[in-house]
């Protein structure tokens, strides 16, 4: 059966990436030791992988297999990429829409760098080192040997290093008074996240993405509901991502329009 998805998966990266670059991806992330580079069509330059590493699986959810496209009536233009990891969903986001501004924030340094790497030739994407959490502290990580693609924080308000921010902030930093696309991919931290006393902020959301970790952080379905209680949304699964998208659309008022960057 493992057989049997490898092979299938490969097709869909040949679909998707054409049969050079398939193979490329399929041999570096087995064998290479080093960074390696694959081409995405839509994406101006090649994307920087880490070789034996899951940034090769990452990239297969990500650009072949799109777990995160979103069907939408709206071109989104303010977006939260939320465990940004390397950035690409990031890339992802930057191909789809046109001129979005996309803050991406990732609290691991050696995934920012390649956040960074990866995000250095556009002008829509601003990494953050930080961890997304319900309030402004320090945090640090749970255990730093987890893989690079499923990193938890918790808070240590003595010995943290990593810098905590939340919805709020990030608005208030760019001089936002909603956000398009909320994508969270934080590896449990989004039980902290919306089960924080104020979530008003969600009412300002059109989109938000998120991956649900109940192995890691149970209660954190049950946090996400109850904070949406009463709001209008249409729930939709794709992949392992659960979507809730407003049926109203907001816009963001005149005063809110300039950008912070």
């Amino acid at each position: 059966m493992r057989a049997f998805w490898r092979a299938f998966n490969f097709c869909r990266a040949v679909r998707r990436l054409g049969l050079y670059q398939a193979a490329r991806l399929s041999w570096c992330a087995a064998y290479s030791d080093e960074y390696y580079r694959i081409r995405v069509p839509g994406v101006p330059l090649p994307v920087v992988l880490r070789g034996k590493s899951t940034d090769a699986w990452v990239f297969s959810q990500v650009m072949v297999c799109e777990q995160y496209l979103l069907d939408l009536s709206f071109c989104p233009r303010r977006i939260v990429d939320a465990g940004a990891n390397i950035g690409l969903t990031s890339l992802h986001y930057h191909r789809a829409y046109p001129d979005p501004t996309i803050i991406a924030i990732e609290p691991d340094d050696d995934n920012f760098r390649m956040l960074s790497l990866n995000a250095a030739h556009t002008d829509t994407i601003h990494p953050v080192h930080a961890a997304l959490w319900s309030e402004e502290c320090r945090l640090r990580f749970a255990d730093p040997s987890d893989e690079k693609c499923a990193l938890r924080v918790c808070v240590d308000d003595q010995q943290g290093n990593i810098r905590g921010v939340t919805i709020r902030s990030v608005m208030q930093d760019n001089g936002w008074d909603m956000i398009d696309v909320l994508k969270l991919d934080v590896e449990g931290a989004e039980r902290e996240i919306f089960s924080s006393s104020s979530c008003d902020w969600l009412d300002r959301i059109n989109v938000v993405v998120v991956e649900l970790h109940e192995d890691v952080a149970p209660g954190c379905a049950k946090a996400l509901f109850e904070a949406a209680r009463g709001m209008d949304y249409v729930l939709k699964w794709r992949g392992e991502n659960l979507i809730l998208r407003r049926r109203v659309t907001l816009n963001s008022s005149p005063s809110a329009g300039h950008e912070s960057r």
